[in-house]
């Protein structure tokens, strides 16, 4: 972890609005009471945001500020890594394989929650679908309510980060029925989803993203897998020579 920085007292922000491109007094207080994220613990994460001016993320779970050396997507695959979850890496690559399905910010999942990138995703702010209390739209820009009472500005329009937040949810369904989630049964997205009674969950609850299945359910998995042991076995190949 880098140097902490030595911040002079603030006085409570009346503004709680993290945006992404001033560190503002809100933001300053988040950082003052932030802890070194642990990325062994596989609980979920509601939030990642990158710190305006430095390599670093800011981590947002239940309610708490961490923080993480790097890169929001660098932060993500020492996550991942950490807890045996997808390479995300890989995930791009599969989904790429599948005609009706983004290959432009992917969103990763594993049993318990899903994160999708707003942007690029090697430093941008990446969100929980179920963690979000709502969307909302003031002077032409797009802002995000999680359910722990943070908000924060987006990047891009409201449309577009709907579309993001359905597809997170879309595939956190798929992830969960591939691999048998709780032995849950279900012919729709919808029926693997335990979505919140939030005015989000509400909105979720009638996307026609979410209606039917874009690819057979099992198809995703297998040439995820399938990927995973040509990537093993190149790198064991390589280091062979």
């Amino acid at each position: 972890m880098s140097e902490a920085l030595i911040l002079p007292f603030q006085s409570e922000p009346q503004e709680k609005i993290l945006k992404s491109n001033i560190q503002d007094p809100y933001w300053i207080s988040l950082l003052e009471k932030a802890t070194v994220f642990n990325h062994y613990d596989c609980s979920k994460i509601s939030a990642l945001v990158p710190i305006y001016g430095r390599n670093e993320t800011l981590v947002l779970r239940d309610g708490k500020p961490f923080i993480s050396e790097g890169t929001t997507r660098a932060t993500l695959d020492r996550f991942n890594q950490a807890n045996s979850f997808s390479n995300y890496q890989i995930l791009i690559r599969t989904f790429r394989q599948f005609r009706l399905l983004p290959s432009y910010k992917v969103p990763v999942s594993n049993l318990y929650f899903s994160l999708v990138p707003m942007e690029a995703p090697r430093h941008c702010i990446w969100l929980n679908t179920l963690e979000v209390y709502r969307l909302f739209s003031k002077n032409k820009r797009a802002y995000c309510e999680m359910i722990d009472g943070s908000i924060i500005e987006l990047p891009v329009l409201y449309r577009s980060a709907l579309t993001n937040l359905e597809k997170a949810a879309l595939f956190l369904a798929l992830y969960r029925c591939e691999h048998r989630f709780e032995l849950r049964k279900g012919t729709h997205p919808l029926d693997f989803l335990d979505l919140p009674d939030t005015p989000m969950g509400r909105q979720l609850s009638k996307s026609t993203m979410l209606e039917k299945w874009p690819i057979q359910p099992g198809a995703f998995r297998e040439r995820y897998e399938k990927l995973k042991l040509m990537d093993l076995y190149n790198k064991l190949d390589s280091n062979a020579i």
